[in-house]
């Protein structure tokens, strides 16, 4: 008996362990947070930024009463976790949202591990769902890369607020339904750990090692798919997303700013200024993005619709620029360099269509083409610019003129002697002669080369 009674006692206290440990081990290596706003463990925020962050999102919790809060959290590693989990646990110590709404969502950027997490409150996820968080997480990328921590945080805060607004007021007489504490929902964790109750060493032992091996094949599986996807979305992601942020954030602007003339008129003029100005050089960055990744896009300098799709695509960029106002054109930076882009690869094209002509012409002459494919590659000579016919091989051309003066004769002689039979000649049913003797048949004839 006494035997049996230290035996569940054993037990007894694993399960108690069991149970507690995952709150442990929920606020190991997660650092205690100054407020409730923004907190820079990583200090890579200027002071002007994090003022303007944390303004921002005092006045969205102060707008809805206290109910929706958002927390931007900088670091400067996940020490080998990945952000997912470094994010659950992090959300859950810090309780962001308020407990019977659970409205909060949570921007953390790892600065050496180079990764974004926006994270999202179970009462959050009909607002923003997993797809829109991934999307606004990609908002600061180009920020980052650049060492702009502060700006692309700023970008995402800005993204995140904007979406919150604009949902939570669709409807003014929906009702926020209450929920019992706050936790992140998320399709990365699919089912908990189920704890087995059994009274034995062995079973414990077993269970455990089975979950481990289990645990940890199913994580590498979902950081080979995370990955992957990632990486599509990072494919997908252009400049036609930062626009629809940026301008929601113009609208939201707007009506901030005819909210505050009345109390604050002598600072109108100001505040349109700076405005525009702020407008103007974030659609500067915008195109100066979209340049680089057109001058950063690889492609085949001997392929000539490579270089004619990706001279396609230049020809569009430059027309979206002058839809651009003076004041944002001059933000513009890379506009010289992408000119210069566009003139050298202007000049592989032409090239390329010159080399392609000539073969096709050098072909035409050797094998004696019929009449209608001289005419065709005739006409295309003829479209070509001053420049290319400049650098066009002139031999090969009178070569092709005399052949193409020849077979036009005996196209017009032959059309004239079957005009009494039909309208229309199949010249590729003719062998010509290059004697000027007339038709032959197909047996036979004379030919030159020349």
């Amino acid at each position: 008996m006494k035997r049996n009674l230290v035996i569940s006692l054993t037990v007894l206290v694993l399960l108690v362990t069991l149970v507690f440990m995952p709150n442990a081990y929920a606020a190991e290596n997660i650092p205690v947070a100054s407020n409730k706003f923004v907190n820079d463990f990583a200090n890579v925020i200027n002071d002007d930024t994090e003022a303007s962050m944390l303004a921002r999102a005092e006045a969205l919790l102060n707008r809805y009463n206290e109910g929706v809060q958002v927390m931007v959290v900088t670091v400067e590693s996940l020490n080998g976790e990945s952000i997912e989990s470094y994010a659950l646990r992090m959300y859950n110590t810090y309780g962001i949202g308020k407990k019977d709404v659970n409205i909060g969502v949570m921007i953390l950027v790892s600065v050496n591990d180079r990764k974004t997490r926006v994270a999202t409150g179970a009462g959050t996820e009909e607002i923003i769902t997993n797809k829109e968080a991934t999307e606004f997480a990609k908002i600061g990328n180009d920020f980052f890369r650049r060492g702009e921590f502060g700006a692309g945080l700023e970008a995402i805060q800005i993204a995140v607020i904007d979406e919150l607004n604009y949902e939570m007021q669709k409807d003014t007489n929906a009702t926020i339904e209450a929920s019992s504490e706050s936790v992140i929902t998320s399709n990365d964790y699919d089912q908990e750990v189920q704890k087995d109750s059994g009274g034995l060493w062995i079973n414990l032992f077993c269970v455990a090692t089975v979950g481990i091996f289990v645990s940890l094949y199913i994580y590498a599986q979902f950081r080979s798919i995370q990955d992957k996807l990632y990486a599509e979305a990072d494919r997908r992601y252009d400049a036609e997303n930062n626009a629809r942020h940026w301008e929601a954030e113009y609208h939201r602007l707007e009506e901030e700013l005819e909210e505050n003339k009345k109390k604050y008129a002598f600072a109108v003029k100001y505040v349109d200024k700076e405005l525009d100005k702020k407008i103007d050089r974030k659609v500067a960055e915008i195109f100066d993005g979209d340049v680089r990744r057109i001058m950063e896009s690889k492609y085949d300098s001997n392929d000539y619709s490579s270089v004619s799709a990706l001279m396609q695509k230049c020809e569009n960029l430059l027309e979206q620029y002058k839809k651009l106002t003076d004041a944002q054109k001059k933000q513009v930076t890379l506009l010289g360099a992408f000119k210069d882009f566009i003139a050298k690869l202007s000049k592989e094209e032409s090239a390329l269509k010159v080399k392609i002509l000539e073969e096709e012409m050098s072909d035409a002459v050797k094998r004696r083409a019929s009449y209608s494919s001289l005419r065709s590659i005739r006409n295309r000579y003829l479209d070509l610019s001053s420049s290319e016919k400049a650098v066009f091989d002139a031999a090969l051309y009178s070569n092709f003129n005399v052949l193409y003066n020849r077979k036009e004769s005996d196209y017009e002689y032959h059309n004239r002697r079957t005009s009494s039979y039909s309208d229309t000649v199949d010249d590729n049913s003719w062998s010509y002669s290059d004697s000027g003797d007339g038709g032959c048949s197909d047996g036979g004839g004379g030919s030159s080369d020349w």
